[in-house]
Formats: C-alpha cells, sequence, structure tokens
C-alpha cells in the first residue's frame, strides 16, 4: 500500500519508456556536440571529415577566454560553497519545525526561481 503506483505491468512499462525518452532527449545533443568539437574544419559538420585539437589550443590558448574561464570556475566554486550548506540547514529545519515554518522556509528557497518569472511578466505587461 505504500506503492505510488500500482502493480501494473503496463504501467510500469509506460513509466520506464518515458524515462528512457527523456534520458535520449538530455543526452543525445552532448553525443553530437562533443565528436563536433574535435573537426579540423572552418565550419560545423557532422560527422567530421577530419579531427583535430584546434579548437581546444584555439580555447586555452586565448587569454580572454583564459579569464572567462577562470571567473565561471570561481563563481561557480562561491556558489557551491554558499548553496549546499544553506540548503542542507533549510531541509534540517524544515524536517524539525514542520508546519507554518516550514512552508515559510520552502517559499523562501523557492522564491529566487519564481521572481525572475514574475518581473518578465510584469515586464511584458507594459509592452
Amino acid at each position: 500500500m505504500l506503492d505510488p503506483y500500482p502493480e501494473n505491468r503496463l504501467a510500469r512499462v509506460l513509466l520506464w519508456s518515458f524515462g528512457a525518452l527523456v534520458l535520449a532527449f538530455l543526452i543525445l545533443p552532448t553525443l553530437i556536440v562533443v565528436p563536433i568539437s574535435f573537426s579540423a574544419s572552418e565550419m560545423l559538420e557532422f560527422p567530421p571529415r577530419s579531427f583535430s585539437l584546434r579548437w581546444y589550443s584555439s580555447f586555452f590558448g586565448s587569454t580572454d577566454w583564459m579569464a572567462a574561464l577562470r571567473t565561471s570556475l570561481i563563481l561557480a566554486g562561491l556558489t557551491a560553497v554558499v548553496s549546499v550548506p544553506a540548503a542542507f540547514l533549510a531541509c534540517v529545519a524544515m524536517d524539525r519545525l514542520g508546519g507554518r515554518f516550514a512552508r515559510g522556509i520552502y517559499t523562501f528557497a523557492v522564491m529566487p526561481s519564481v521572481v525572475p518569472g514574475i518581473l518578465l511578466a510584469i515586464g511584458l505587461f507594459f509592452v
């Protein structure tokens, strides 16, 4: 009775099929982009006619791209250092407090993903 899905073979097959389709939809673009990145041609073509590391040497040889990469890695590290402990503490607080406090913490935690959509809607309303 604790299982949310009944022991229905068709439902299980459909669920696994849908999951496989979603996974394929997410992975297939990567399986195309990675070989294209090793192409030696000037234009994007799939499958590549010849292979080269020219795009990687161009990327790692550029000071502008290295500065951008350094900035991105610093921001990613700082974001992880701040967000993981904050999310952990929020989860612990929601579990221990429950009720209104848990809903308030949840609302505060979800707000950054909701507010940009609201601001976009307000901006588009005036356009």
